[in-house]
């Protein structure tokens, strides 16, 4: 079959366009506010609250809020508002686990949540029970990969933004 330079000149266009390609991904980071995920420990017992504690750093040159009710689990759920857990697998398998997130049910006497400054340069811990999240099949023995993000964090008077972390691996004995 005949080749016409045309035909040529697509193949390579092709073939640059694949190796420029990946190097048009995005870098590392592009907004200095990080939400890094830690499990208070590496395994825990089935049953047990499974306590993870989620740094919100703020590395921008102005303050940033959080609407929040609480930054410790409680009974009513406080602890969740504004953060999901987008994505859970039970490992080896990369599934994703249907899951239902906790109802917050707060005390009659709250009008309602706060917002939580972060200056520049500073951070807040929040602790949450991954636990409270209902996942199809349970909580059960082995181990899970879970994403954590955490929404809603005003940066100034026309912007928020939803953040992730990188995943966190625990597991349950």
């Amino acid at each position: 079959m005949k080749k016409s330079p045309r035909h040529l000149v697509y193949i390579v266009s092709l073939m640059v366009l694949s190796v420029v390609a990946p190097a048009g991904q995005f870098p590392d980071r592009q907004i200095s506010v990080f939400v890094v995920a830690r499990p208070q420990k590496a395994i825990f017992i089935l049953g047990e609250p499974i306590l993870v504690d989620i740094e919100i750093r703020n590395e921008l040159k102005g303050e940033i809020r959080l609407n929040a009710y609480s930054f410790a689990p409680n009974d009513w759920n406080g602890e969740t508002l504004c953060v999901e857990l987008p994505d859970i697998y039970r490992l080896p398998d990369i599934v994703q686990i249907s899951r239902e997130r906790p109802k917050i049910t707060p005390p009659k006497y709250l009008s309602g949540s706060g917002w939580v400054p972060i200056p520049a340069g500073t951070s807040r811990v929040k602790t949450i029970d991954v636990s409270k999240w209902k996942l199809a099949d349970g909580w059960g023995q082995g181990k899970y990969q879970i994403l954590v993000r955490v929404d809603k964090i005003d940066v100034d008077r026309y912007t928020w933004m939803s953040i992730s972390s990188d995943p966190i691996v625990i597991e349950i004995r």
